[in-house]
C-alpha cells in the first residue's frame, strides 16, 4: 500500500480505548482512510511529507469524548 518510503513517514498513537462495536468500526475506517487518502492525494504522496494520526480521550463531559485529531 505505501511507496516512497511512506511507511516510515506515518506515525499514529494515543491511549488504550474501550468502544462499543459501532463506534469501533468508524474509528478503523477513519485510521485506515486518512492515510491511504494521504498517499493517494495529499501529504504523503510526496517524498517529504509526514502524516501524524493521535487521538485523546477528552473528560469533562458525559460521556467522554473521544477526539482524532
Amino acid at each position: 500500500m505505501f511507496r516512497n518510503g511512506a511507511a516510515q513517514r506515518l506515525k499514529a498513537g494515543g491511549p488504550k480505548v474501550w468502544l462499543i462495536l459501532r463506534l469501533s468500526l468508524a474509528f478503523v475506517m477513519a485510521l485506515h482512510e486518512l492515510p491511504t487518502n494521504a498517499v493517494k492525494y495529499g501529504a504523503l504522496s510526496n517524498n517529504r511529507s509526514r502524516l501524524i494520526l493521535n487521538w485523546a480521550i477528552v473528560g469533562g463531559s458525559t460521556p467522554e469524548r473521544l477526539w482524532l485529531r
